[in-house]
């Protein structure tokens, strides 16, 4: 394997390894290589390759349907968020942010107060509650889903209303939504896989667009450092290409 090709490899399990702090009061980022298992060749399975050794060790949690490092550091921010709002109404500070800081304290207690909630019942909804009694035809059906619309990425899946919009871009034809004319870009692509739906044999395909001005400023950058380029490659891609030169 050539240098560039290694060393593109090797940002790559980087980047799908697990990042860890070595010390609470001077952190050092590193990378954590125990979780390459090493035993899986990665041209085979690259997943299992960067992952595997760390999916043996981990557990997953009781109740949860699956676990992995992004599920660990939501799980750490909440406790981190938590223990801020907690500490709030203690916090020292200016009387205009001690105020706030009651307030974001309150708000927290309020909803932490399972007794209180239980007792209310379901008065707090009454208004609600009226408002759709008070429907009476499709129009007005129309109008009061409406006022509860808002737009979504599309990763809510907690949204408050019945409907979400999710603007996105489609799955055919990928050409009408690259973001630039395609005169002034760089089309480049990769089949992942292929399979059968309906009787009708299709095929996966991974579709990537970089400018043409960005590459050839790239060029250029390498050109006047004296450093010759085999290939210019995008990041998305670079994985599948290093593995199959290797």
């Amino acid at each position: 394997m050539s240098n560039v090709r290694a060393k593109v490899l090797a940002g790559t399990i980087a980047l799908a390894a697990l990042v860890v702090a070595t010390s609470a009061a001077t952190p050092e980022i590193k990378f954590d290589w125990r979780g390459i298992d090493k035993s899986v060749r990665p041209g085979d399975d690259f997943y299992r390759f960067a992952n595997g050794s760390w999916i043996k060790a981990t557990t997953i949690p009781a109740g949860q349907p699956k676990y992995d490092t992004s599920a660990m550091l939501r799980e750490k921010n909440s406790q981190r968020v938590r223990e801020l709002i907690q500490g709030a109404a203690n916090a020292a500070g200016n009387p205009a942010n001690r105020q706030l800081e009651q307030k974001i304290s309150d708000y927290y207690a309020s909803q932490m107060d399972a007794a209180g909630i239980e007792a209310k019942g379901i008065a707090p909804l009454s208004g609600e509650l009226a408002a759709i009694a008070a429907l009476t035809d499709r129009t007005a059906l129309s109008a009061y889903l409406g006022r509860t619309l808002y737009l979504d990425d599309g990763t809510n899946t907690q949204t408050e209303g019945i409907f979400g919009v999710w603007i996105h871009q489609g799955f055919d034809e990928a050409e009408h939504y690259v973001p630039y004319p395609l005169e002034e870009v760089t089309l480049d692509f990769a089949k992942l896989t292929q399979y059968e739906e309906e009787g009708m044999a299709r095929c996966l395909v991974l579709l990537v667009v970089a400018q043409k001005e960005y590459v050839n400023q790239l060029q250029s950058v390498f050109k006047e450092s004296g450093i010759g380029l085999d290939a210019v490659d995008i990041d998305t891609l670079s994985a599948l290409n290093a593995l199959e030169g290797s």
